[in-house]
């Protein structure tokens, strides 16, 4: 079992890696100049370029990815630009509700899909096997925003017992 466990996560490091490197990729094949949303279009050339070398754009593509991932290794995230904090401390400030709502989710899908995949299976070929599979199916299928956007429909503007943004008690 632990060899089982080593090997998975020494095959995970490659995804990681390949996975950060097309996000970096895309980052700097999108439209627009970075340093423009840094310090505005209409700044002088030397302010825009003082910008440039401070966060390593005028680097290679390569060299700007071998930094950005060592700095990713040391857990180094950087600073973000719109409110100026550390993204990494942004992210731990968030993780306990994050971890919060997918230990929910996990939570009552299994709650839900145990006893329907039971009764499913003890009352094969019937309409309610026919009809756990198709929600088996719409649910391996529909896109996680969708579902999310028909939740929010639903609960928070339809039936309005939740909020439509943000965290924090249902009470109204």
């Amino acid at each position: 079992m632990t060899a089982y466990i080593i090997k998975r996560f020494l095959l995970a490091i490659p995804v990681l890696v390949v996975t950060a490197l097309l996000v970096f990729l895309a980052l700097h094949l999108s439209p627009g100049d970075p340093v423009d949303v840094i310090v505005g279009p209409i700044a002088p050339q030397e302010v825009r370029d003082r910008v440039r070398t401070q966060l390593g754009l005028d680097r290679p593509l390569p060299v700007q990815f071998v930094i950005y991932m060592s700095h990713v290794a040391r857990g180094d995230l950087g600073q973000s630009i719109l409110n100026k904090r550390p993204v990494s401390e942004m992210v731990l400030e968030k993780l306990p509700i994050t971890a919060e709502l997918g230990l929910a989710a996990f939570t009552l899908a299994y709650l839900c899909a145990i006893p329907l995949g039971i009764i499913a299976a003890l009352n094969r070929n019937s309409f309610f096997d026919w009809f756990s599979m198709m929600l088996a199916l719409m649910g391996v299928s529909m896109p996680g925003f969708w579902l999310g956007l028909l939740l929010i429909y639903a609960f928070a503007v339809h039936l309005r017992c939740i909020p439509t943004t943000g965290y924090g008690d249902l009470k109204h």
